[in-house]
Formats: C-alpha cells, structure tokens, sequence
C-alpha cells in the first residue's frame, strides 16, 4: 500500500479517511508530511489525539511527534478530506 482514501459513514455523515506510507518529507509539532514512492506526498495536522508509534526490530513503543524525523519511514493514518488531521503515526527508528 502506498496510500488510499476511502469514505465510511458514521452516524449518519459520511466520514474522509486517509493514509499514506513513505518516507517523511517534512515534521514539526503542528504537522507531517510523507511522501509515497509513487512521488504522492500528503500533509496531516498533528494534534494532542494523535497517537504516534516507534518501531524498532519489530517491536513497537509509544513515541512521540518529536522523535520522528525527516527522511524517516512512516505509516500516517487520519481523517479529513482536505486538510486531514492524522490519527495514527508509525514510524521506523
């Protein structure tokens, strides 16, 4: 999977999901953005509900936005069709 959209509905509204996996192009405490290897790059809001996973010889850890960095691999998963609001971040150590 490099990335994909799809639409849920959820009481009764439909709802925008969004993921992406590739390496990070850009991260700060407000944002990410990753680029696919197809060269599709998506940018998330990060908020204080996003939950961010380090993965380090396949075990995983809480981690913080912080830790990630610029050229890392990540998985990104949100919400929102424009402007998506990342949920989940996985990232490579």
């Amino acid at each position: 999977m490099l990335h994909a959209t799809w639409v849920v509905t959820t009481a009764g509204a439909p709802v925008t999901h969004q993921a992406i996996r590739g390496e990070v192009a850009a991260v700060s405490d407000s944002s990410i953005t990753i680029k696919a290897r197809d060269g599709v790059s998506l940018t998330f809001a990060v908020s204080a509900d996003t939950h961010v996973r380090a993965r380090s010889q396949g075990a995983g850890a809480d981690g913080a936005i912080g830790a990630v960095t610029v050229g890392a691999r990540a998985l990104v998963t949100g919400v929102g069709a424009s402007d998506p609001v990342a949920k989940h971040v996985v990232f490579l150590r």
